[in-house]
């Protein structure tokens, strides 16, 4: 019974903008409910496993497509995040479902951070998410060691402005920047703590059925970041790896 019985039951998205009327609601369900979005969380081959459920978009806005398209991006990470815990032996199958409801935003973009990091050249990552509710800004929550709250990036400056836009992968290099985006790159590594100097950097538009859900901010090549120091070319990412940031 339930939005979420429905949803693992169809294995499809169910966004619902007058609770008082919706058969698939208790009274008690719709206590202080404005809106609700819910997602099926998929394994390989498109079963259903869990489900991933926001409700109360700010400003009393319905959720809408955008939305739907960054919470199914977001399942995904879930998934990816919760599979990986099991793999290493630390949660059995039911403790695994049990964790995936309530699955934070924060742990599946660390998650997925790391695993770039892991597979990639690069240093650092940071992962923004699209704010549906708020155009031209990008944010991240932050944990409690930076403060709480959220990060946020607008997507007028450079260079994640650019990615999105174009919806392709933007590089930066210190030697060959202006004053300006050198300006506006410190500013986005500023909201990255492990940063320090940015020598390069790769933006990687995160891109579900033609729409922009997010993007990647990729730091320093790991071999030159140690010494906290811009190496200009040497820290470069290479034709190749932007060409293979494009899979990120």
């Amino acid at each position: 019974k339930g939005v979420r019985a429905h949803v693992l039951r169809d294995n499809l998205p169910i966004n619902i903008d007058d609770p008082e009327h919706d058969p698939r609601l208790s009274v008690a369900a719709r206590h202080g409910l404005r809106t609700l979005l819910a997602v099926p969380i998929t394994i390989k081959g498109g079963r259903p496993v869990g489900v991933l459920q926001v409700k109360n978009k700010r400003h009393g806005l319905p959720f809408d497509s955008a939305d739907e398209l960054v919470l199914n991006t977001l399942s995904r990470m879930v998934w990816v995040a919760l599979t990986k815990v099991a793999a290493q032996g630390a949660v059995n199958d039911d403790t695994t479902a049990r964790m995936a409801p309530g699955a934070s935003l924060l742990q599946c973009l660390e998650d997925l951070e790391r695993r770039v990091v892991d597979s990639s050249p690069a240093a650092h990552c940071m992962v923004f998410i699209a704010d549906t509710g708020a155009s031209g800004v990008l944010y991240r929550p932050r944990s409690q060691g930076e403060g709480g709250g959220y990060a946020r990036t607008a997507l007028s400056t450079f260079p994640v402005g650019e990615a999105v836009r174009t919806k392709s992968v933007v590089q930066y290099a210190s030697d060959t920047a202006d004053t300006v985006q050198e300006q506006q790159v410190q500013t986005l590594a500023n909201l990255c703590p492990a940063v320090r100097t940015v020598a390069c950097l790769l933006v990687v538009p995160l891109v579900e059925a033609g729409v922009v859900v997010g993007a990647a901010c990729l730091f320093n090549r790991k071999e030159v970041d140690v010494t906290g120091e811009k190496h200009g070319t040497l820290g470069a990412f290479g034709p190749m790896e932007v060409h293979a940031a494009r899979t990120v």
